[in-house]
């Protein structure tokens, strides 16, 4: 277990433990360990651990930047493992979200749209990978020359 895992989880427990607490703390550590499980390739751990964030996240009903990005770590970990029809379902879920915080021109929404054009491909669905990878990327690219973040944090 790397030292990222290890913090990860031990974060987890102490938010587990009775005591004062909120909800989003709880979502926040676990989807914290999902996210350190998808980095290390550990992508069937990940999606059990980032399914639960998911529904902590989920239960407040709120639209929010942490639970869209736990949405697309999800989908990434399904996408790593070969699971094209749910990683896709959860990315258009995922950018639905993007366009709903963020408006239709922000650099997760062109993120969100390589994700998708990324299934596409990987699936031989290349007139739909070709319609949404060059406007993803070129949407990325001009967002960033004009000075926005390529930074993928959500906060």
């Amino acid at each position: 277990m790397t030292s990222a895992e290890r913090l990860a989880r031990q974060a987890l427990e102490r938010v587990r433990r009775p005591g004062p607490r909120t909800q989003a703390a709880v979502a926040e550590a676990t989807a914290a360990l999902g996210r350190v499980l998808v980095a290390r390739g550990r992508n069937d751990d990940a999606v059990s651990v980032l399914v639960e964030a998911v529904r902590l996240y989920s239960r407040a009903g709120e639209v929010t930047a942490e639970r869209a990005q736990a949405l697309t770590d999800l989908g990434n970990a399904h996408f790593y493992l070969g699971h094209y029809p749910q990683a896709d379902s959860i990315f258009k879920l995922v950018i639905g979200i993007s366009r709903q915080l963020y408006g239709p021109r922000h650099l997760y929404v062109a993120d969100d749209l390589i994700n998708l054009g990324a299934v596409q491909f990987a699936v031989g669905h290349y007139p739909e990978a070709e319609a949404r990878l060059p406007r993803g990327a070129r949407h990325h690219a001009r967002l960033v020359r004009a000075g926005a973040s390529a930074r993928r944090p959500r906060r």
